[in-house]
C-alpha cells in the first residue's frame, strides 16, 4: 500500500500492527491538538476479531470490544504534536480499566506514522447529541445521568493523582451498549460540529470558559477543583443546549446571575443585565430545575476554589444519590425522541 500524504490529509488505508492490529481507516470523525490531528473511525478486519466480536489481544489494559474503533495518527516528523500526543498516551495508560472512561491502548508504529487506536463511541459525543436531538437541553434526569457516570470516571482520575483539565459536553460520549464515558488525554476530541461564527468557539471552551483562577493566572493554577469548576460549566450545556456567548465577559454576566441569585434561569430571554438580552436567539423554551440540581451548580461556580465540592462530596448531593434513573434508561429515551 502507499503512505499517506505529507500533509497528513489522506489516511492510511490499512495499518498493521504485528498479528493483532489490521484497521483500515475510513473517514474523519473529528480533529484533537486544535486541529492539528485529524481523528478517524476505522474498522478491523475478519481475522483479528473472535467469533464474539473481540479483539484477540492479550494482556491490555483496555481491550477494545468493538469491531469499530477511532484512531489518531501523526507523522514522526511533526515533533511538537508527537510529543504532545506521547505525553498524553502515558498519562491515558498510567490509569488502569474504567467503565467511565474512554482508555487507549498500546501506541505503535506504521511506516513513519505513530498510531493510537481507542473505542469507538458510535453514539457521539453530548455535544453532538443534543444538537440533533435536544438543542435547548437535556431534561434534568438525563443530565444527572450524564453527569453522575461522569463522575465516577473523573472520581477514579483524581484518585489515581492525576487532573482531566478538559472536561465539557463535547468530551463525553455515549455508545450503544450503553455506556457513558468520558474521554481523557490521548483519546480527547471534538467531533466536526457546525456552529454560528458569531459565538466563541465550543471547541475552545476549556479555555474561554475556565475556571477563575486558571483563566486568570494560567495553568499552573489547575488543580482538582479546576475540574470541578468545569462540571458547573458542562452542567450548563447540558441544561440550556450549549453555551453560545461572545466573550468571556458575557460569560461572566451569567455566572454572576446564578451566583447571585443561587438559581438558574427558565429562560434567558427574560434576564437582561445592562440592557443585553442573552442567549435569545437559542433559547426557546422555559426550563425548569430542582432545587437540587440548581444547588449542585451553584457549588460548582463557586469562584473561589476551597468553596467547591471535590468529587466524592458532589457524588454524596441529593441530586445524585437520590437519582433512580441510569444509562439504560437514558439510552431508550434517546432512542423514542
Amino acid at each position: 500500500m502507499d503512505p499517506p500524504n505529507e500533509d497528513n490529509s489522506t489516511p492510511p488505508t490499512v495499518l498493521l500492527h504485528c498479528r493483532i492490529d489490521r484497521l483500515r481507516v475510513m473517514y474523519p470523525i473529528g480533529k484533537s491538538y486544535n486541529g492539528s490531528i485529524q481523528v478517524h473511525k476505522a474498522v478491523c478486519t475478519a481475522e483479528d476479531i473472535d467469533t464474539c466480536g473481540n479483539f484477540l489481544t492479550q494482556n491490555e489494559n483496555f481491550p477494545i470490544q468493538d469491531i469499530f474503533v477511532a484512531v489518531k495518527y501523526v507523522n514522526i516528523a511533526d515533533d511538537a504534536v508527537i510529543h504532545n500526543l506521547r505525553v498524553d498516551v502515558e498519562r491515558s495508560r498510567s490509569l488502569p480499566y474504567h467503565r467511565n472512561l474512554i482508555g487507549v491502548r498500546k501506541p505503535f508504529h506504521y511506516n513513519r506514522y505513530y498510531c493510537v487506536i481507542f473505542p469507538l463511541m458510535e453514539l457521539g459525543s453530548l455535544r453532538s447529541i443534543m444538537a440533533a436531538r435536544f438543542p435547548n437541553g437535556l431534561p434534568e434526569e438525563c443530565i444527572v445521568v450524564v453527569l453522575k457516570e461522569t463522575l465516577n470516571g473523573l472520581s477514579f482520575i483524581h484518585r489515581n493523582g492525576l487532573i482531566h483539565r478538559e472536561i465539557n459536553a463535547g468530551h463525553i460520549f455515549l455508545n450503544g451498549k450503553p455506556e457513558i464515558r468520558l474521554a481523557f488525554s490521548a483519546s480527547i476530541y471534538d467531533e466536526h460540529q457546525d456552529q454560528p461564527s458569531q459565538y466563541v468557539p465550543v471547541g475552545s471552551i476549556c479555555k474561554w470558559a475556565a475556571a477563575p483562577e486558571v483563566h486568570k493566572h494560567g495553568n499552573r493554577f489547575i488543580g482538582d477543583k479546576s475540574d470541578i469548576w468545569m462540571v458547573g460549566i458542562t452542567a450548563l450545556e447540558l441544561a440550556y443546549g450549549g453555551l453560545r456567548v461572545f466573550d468571556r465577559d458575557d460569560l461572566e454576566k451569567m455566572l454572576r446571575m446564578i451566583q447571585t441569585t443561587k438559581e438558574l434561569p427558565s429562560d434567558w430571554r427574560d434576564k437582561k443585565e445592562g440592557g443585553i438580552n442573552m442567549f435569545t436567539s437559542f433559547l426557546f423554551k422555559k426550563r425548569s430545575f430542582s432545587k437540587a440540581f440548581q444547588n449542585m451548580v451553584v457549588k460548582c461556580l463557586s469562584r473561589e476554589p476551597n468553596w467547591r465540592p471535590n468529587v466524592q462530596e458532589l457524588l454524596e448531593y441529593d441530586v445524585f444519590t437520590k437519582c433512580n434513573k441510569d444509562v439504560y434508561w437514558f439510552n431508550n429515551l434517546l432512542r423514542n425522541n
